[in-house]
């Protein structure tokens, strides 16, 4: 076996799935398993190149049955959460009337609880959260950060940036690429605690 053929051998044993390296050994020159690799590397990279990658997203989200292109499913929880938050900002921006009976206040059980001792139990057990309108208010912020953390770290790293700042002060990501670790754990836990806010009180986000 001749050097080019050698080296031939080996890049296709690596790049190319088994049946198409064996068809390519089927041919008994060096040229034409060079041009048909050339040929596939170049069709694979076409495919790639982002106005291509572009108009092929564009293209399976309009004929589509769902419309939904491909990389909306490769990536799901940032698209799914980007078509969330704007619904989001806006409940939360709405006058609204009331709030879910598991953060009502002592004085607005209308008798549901014997005593102050038993409607502060009933939060220790965790029966009940209570704070009223204002802890309601509060995860809802918790909610509302965490998608909006989550739609900034895939397609913009400048709102993420300062998403972060107003909140914590600093960004856990310097301009060296040093990582602050404690700040990104407490960030991810805040991020989590959000989500996990948002599953439980999904059935009430209504007014």
């Amino acid at each position: 076996m001749s050097k080019k053929e050698s080296w031939l051998t080996e890049y296709c044993n690596e790049h190319l799935p088994d049946k198409e390296w064996e068809e390519f050994m089927k041919n008994d020159t060096v040229f034409k398993p060079t041009v048909r690799l050339f040929m596939h590397n170049f069709a694979r990279n076409f495919r790639r190149w982002k106005p291509v990658f572009t108009l092929r997203m564009f293209f399976q989200k309009v004929f589509r049955k769902n419309h939904i292109s491909d990389i909306e499913t490769w990536n799901s929880y940032t698209y799914m959460s980007k078509l969330i938050l704007p619904h989001l900002k806006a409940y939360k921006k709405e006058k609204r009337f009331g709030y879910p009976s598991e953060f009502s206040e002592y004085e607005d059980t209308s008798g549901r609880w014997n005593s102050k001792e038993e409607y502060d139990q009933a939060i220790k057990d965790g029966t009940l959260i209570g704070g009223g309108y204002e802890a309601w208010e509060e995860a809802l912020d918790k909610i509302i950060f965490a998608v909006e953390y989550t739609v900034y770290e895939a397609f913009n790293e400048k709102k993420l940036k300062k998403l972060v700042i107003d909140k914590y002060g600093e960004f856990p990501w310097s301009d060296d690429l040093q990582c602050d670790y404690e700040l990104l754990r407490k960030i991810e836990t805040c991020v989590d605690e959000g989500f996990k806010l948002m599953g439980i009180h999904w059935r009430t986000l209504w007014d």
